[in-house]
């Protein structure tokens, strides 16, 4: 008798244990994994500008062209996103 309820104890445990490993293991696939170019599900094309916004804003990448500023300005009132507002210095 004892013994069912020490097992009982043990695969709970060891269900919940699981339960919290997997769960946190897609949570940060879905987070930080498009930084590595993996996907769980297709991001939406409103998920996708934004990643591509966030990449754009941790590289640095400047943008010379008055056509190319209007046309990250269209695509921004597009989707209705905000443009990072970090400055950088480039070296």
């Amino acid at each position: 008798m004892q013994f069912k309820k020490k097992y009982k104890k043990v695969m709970i445990s060891l269900i919940v244990s699981l339960t919290v490993i997997i769960s946190g293991g897609i949570y940060v696939g879905y987070q930080y994994g498009p930084n590595f170019n993996f996907y769980l599900v297709p991001p939406t094309p409103k998920r996708d500008a934004m990643l591509a916004f966030n990449k754009i804003s941790s590289t640095g990448i400047y943008i010379a062209n008055q056509a190319q500023k209007n046309r990250l300005k269209k695509f921004v009132m597009i989707f209705q996103i905000s443009i990072p507002t970090k400055k950088f210095t480039h070296c």
